[in-house]
């Protein structure tokens, strides 16, 4: 009885220390251990992002880091017995529980505007990365012009033999995330509105990276605040209230200390900001921003994206209407 426990004991010993399988006879062999997902190859990066621009000014769309295609491959966590076959799909629920988990805003990409023109690729016996690509084609990008932008995530919706349960928990979803910037800008001096008269009751911030108080900006006189060796230059403002504004004014040191390209933020609450555009001006001692269509804001951001070593402003206003 005692030869049979000790028997009974090195067989138990033996099942724990092999690989675990599924398998209905010899040729359907994998390893449950391997875990499946999706990849762009670029580890540990889990989407393609593109950008594109809608010009308020005239509604057209300016395309600027858009390709048609994307691939992603299907891989496995170990190398397969045996080939198995991987389909991919689209999963439009996916949206609002990233939206929500990522503090941000992207719509559901119409399905209009995407196809898919491979779905189902294969991981081949010995291997863990499959030799051909899940590939989608984005259609019509000109009417992709919703504010917030547009998410498609894809995921595995099969493998061959029912085994989802194979599918990786934390990798399992793969984004194509189409940004779009809702242009705002221009230069020019503004056609509409005056400039807010009393500015007392603004609080303005700068850059840590700056010199010069940052009062200088709203006390009528020539002080600056500037930044030396190409340091980064932004400005905020609270303007006290709400205020449907039409554009900027600034007013530099000299023509040779001005910026050369902005961009322009809002915000809600002085702390999460949207971009409004960005906007190439000509180097001048006061320069003009008109917004084309009026915004309504109480914080506003103006952030230097291109200009000389030293950039010194000493005043900034603001359009309202």
């Amino acid at each position: 009885m005692r030869l049979k426990n000790i028997i009974w004991k090195t067989v138990v010993m033996s099942l724990m220390a092999s690989p675990l399988c599924i398998s209905c006879d010899d040729d359907d062999e994998v390893t449950v251990n391997s875990k499946f997902y999706l990849s762009t190859k670029v580890f540990p990066v889990d989407s393609y992002e593109a950008s594109l621009s809608v010009i308020l000014k005239d509604n057209s769309v300016v395309v600027n880091e858009l390709q048609p295609n994307y691939r992603f491959v299907a891989c496995a966590t170990e190398r397969l017995s045996k080939d198995v076959k991987i389909t991919a799909d689209s999963d439009d629920n996916l949206v609002s529980a990233y939206n929500k988990a990522n503090d941000t805003e992207y719509n559901i990409l119409p399905a209009e505007n995407y196809s898919f023109t491979n779905k189902t690729v294969t991981i081949e016996n010995g291997e863990s990365v499959s030799g051909d690509s899940i590939k989608i084609e984005l259609l019509n990008v000109g009417s992709l012009t919703t504010e917030g932008g547009y998410l498609l995530p894809v995921t595995i919706s099969s493998i061959e033999g029912n085994n989802l349960d194979a599918l990786s928990s934390n990798r399992g979803v793969v984004y194509v995330k189409i940004q779009n910037i809702h242009v705002n800008v221009e230069s020019g001096q503004p056609t509409e509105g005056t400039l807010i008269a009393d500015r007392s009751g603004w609080t303005v911030k700068v850059a840590p990276t700056t010199r010069g108080d940052a009062k200088n900006l709203i006390d009528g006189t020539n002080s600056d605040v500037a930044r030396d060796g190409g340091a980064e230059y932004w400005l905020t403002v609270d303007i006290g209230k709400v205020q449907t504004l039409t554009g900027i004014r600034n007013k530099c040191y000299a023509s040779s200390y001005s910026p050369t390209a902005v961009e322009v933020f809002t915000s809600s609450d002085g702390a999460k900001w949207k971009s409004i555009g960005a906007v190439t001006i000509s180097k001048s001692g006061t320069q003009y921003i008109k917004f084309s269509k009026a915004v309504e804001t109480r914080y506003l951001k103006y952030y230097v994206k291109q200009g000389p070593n030293t950039v010194s402003l000493t005043e900034f206003d603001l359009y309202a209407k």
